[in-house]
């Protein structure tokens, strides 16, 4: 339940090329593109705190040009009382990220 939670707030804090794409004023029904389908954001598996409380999973933002290709860590309050938030932002591949026994870090 926990996990679902996550993936739900996470996936509604990270924009899709086709959000970004309409404008509030003509924002009008559309037929989903192939770029819209390839270059939505994926949520990978995540990995939770010792005390359940955190996730961290990757989102991989994928791009036609590979060198343009994103992947970063988010952080998710499992309870849902803050915002998912970036860990990461550079253009390295983040990903298999674990957390300490006692849960207060996080190697990556």
């Amino acid at each position: 339940m926990r996990l679902t939670i996550c993936f739900l707030a996470l996936w509604a804090a990270v924009p899709t090329s086709a959000a970004m794409a309409a404008t509030p004023a003509t924002a009008s029904p559309r037929t989903i593109t192939h770029e819209d389908l390839w270059t939505m954001p994926r949520v990978g598996g995540a990995r939770l705190s010792a005390d359940g409380r955190w996730a961290v999973v990757p989102v991989v933002e994928p791009a036609y040009d590979e060198k343009q290709q994103k992947s970063d860590l988010w952080l998710i309050d499992t309870s849902g009382a803050r915002e998912p938030r970036r860990l990461t932002g550079t253009s390295g591949r983040e990903g298999d990220a674990t957390w300490s026994p006692d849960g207060k870090y996080l190697a990556y």
